[in-house]
């Protein structure tokens, strides 16, 4: 799919709706996530449900590296460029894509056979779920650039709906079975939706090269902030489970998992908000730095009012809500929804860096940020035990915070200069 077409066509929209359809969208995706987590959670037990969190946080890990190496790159560089120019990197993104995607599943299905259980299984159901995750992930991106929310409306609504009809018919009972149903209902859709075709070498080659001609400098940097970001918080998670075991991940997991209305703000800024602010000229305009103010200032209230509702729960409730992993959760809620808020403030330094386009200082700033947080959980994991680590969590979280806001603040460095980054205009609406 080069650009949206049928049931899903619309007409330019205004900034502000499509922010809040994409945002809206965003909201669906957190549910749906969550969803996943609570079903899993109430059908098996605490053990097997850390180690279906740990194939989560990688599968995560995966499918947002083929995201910061090709999605973003073109989010981020063509928000504010024509729809020819849109239309040209559009089957570029779409091969890469669904190449690097069958790679990983294939190499995810090798590993899972060769490792015991209780993490063979979720494993192999995720590496078979990859390859259409990541073709629906980049279209998402696309849908984006392309101004058409509605769009990505629509594709996450009809992998609910098929979600949905999975369930209902299969009913799984099992970490496997709940992994292949969501998965593989989002990869119909991503099929059906997208028109996938084979893949030939010839327009593989093509699509490489002009990926390492338009957009290998900025997929750099976004690439590794993405891989210092994430390798260090699935590094914490290892080294969490390592040193306390399944059952201290599962609980760690599913208390942040409750408060995931915070990475859904996260997650609009960054695809709905961002794009709309590089439209308008940049974090520095009045309108951009008010937008990005507002959506860190409510994810902060967010995360602490999802925080203080989780931690009012009867014990009965939370049971019904996560099973037996709720007995591992509760007392972790609070260092957990400190630690939202200041991931939720942390958002507009983070975010002013992607809108301005400074992406090599967004990556050196994260990586000054993995190896604190790296070092920092093994230190507590390894000579404490779970609560305290996540305390830890807290204390990383209020550093990390202080040091992007410095970054964003500190004027661009020669670094940052990009000459292939597009003109900026302002956005009509």
């Amino acid at each position: 799919m080069n650009r949206p077409r049928g049931p899903f066509r619309q007409r330019e929209l205004r900034a502000r709706t499509r922010i809040v359809l994409t945002a809206a969208d965003q909201f669906i995706s957190s549910l749906q996530n969550f969803a996943l987590v609570i079903l899993t959670a109430r059908a098996v037990s605490a053990r097997e449900f850390g180690a279906f969190a740990l194939v989560n946080v990688i599968v995560i890990l995966l499918v947002g590296l083929v995201r910061a190496g090709i999605g973003e790159p073109i989010l981020l560089g063509y928000s504010a460029r024509t729809a020819s120019e849109i239309r040209r990197v559009a089957p570029i993104g779409m091969t890469l894509t669904l190449a690097t995607g069958l790679l990983i599943g294939g190499l995810t299905c090798g590993i899972a056979m060769i490792v015991p259980d209780p993490l063979h299984q979720p494993l192999l159901a995720m590496g078979v779920c990859v390859p259409g995750l990541v073709l629906l992930d980049f279209q998402r991106f696309l849908a984006i650039a392309w101004k058409r929310p509605v769009t990505l409306v629509g594709l996450d609504s009809a992998w609910v709906v098929v979600w949905i009809v999975v369930l209902v018919v299969a009913k799984p009972t099992t970490a496997y079975g709940e992994i292949l149903a969501w998965g593989l209902s989002g990869s119909a859709v991503a099929v059906v939706m997208t028109g996938a075709k084979p893949i030939e070498l010839a327009s593989l080659a093509r699509a490489s090269r002009a990926w390492w001609r338009d957009l290998r400098r900025s997929a750099t940097s976004l690439v590794a902030e993405f891989v210092t970001l994430n390798s260090s918080n699935q590094v914490s998670t290892l080294l969490v489970t390592g040193f306390l075991g399944y059952t201290a991940t599962g609980g760690l997991r599913a208390a942040q998992n409750l408060l995931s209305p915070v990475s859904t703000i996260g997650n609009a800024m960054r695809i709905a908000v961002v794009p709309e602010v590089i439209r308008a000229g940049g974090s520095t305009t009045k309108r951009g730095a008010r937008v990005l103010l507002g959506g860190t200032l409510a994810a902060a209230l967010i995360a602490g009012g999802a925080s203080a509702a989780f931690l009012s729960l009867p014990a009965s409730a939370g049971r019904q809500l996560l099973g037996a992993t709720w007995h591992n959760a509760h007392p972790l809620l609070l260092a957990s929804g400190i630690r939202g808020v200041f991931f939720a403030l942390t958002l507009r330094g983070t975010m002013a860096l992607r809108a301005d386009l400074r992406l090599p200082t967004l990556a050196w700033t994260r990586g000054v940020s993995a190896v604190v947080l790296t070092v920092v959980v093994a230190a507590f994991a390894a000579t404490t035990d779970v609560r305290t680590t996540a305390w830890a969590f807290v204390g990383f979280a209020v550093f990390q915070w202080l040091l992007f806001e410095a970054a964003a603040r500190r004027p661009a460095r020669s670094t940052d200069d990009d000459p292939a980054r597009p003109t900026r205009h302002a956005a009509r609406g």
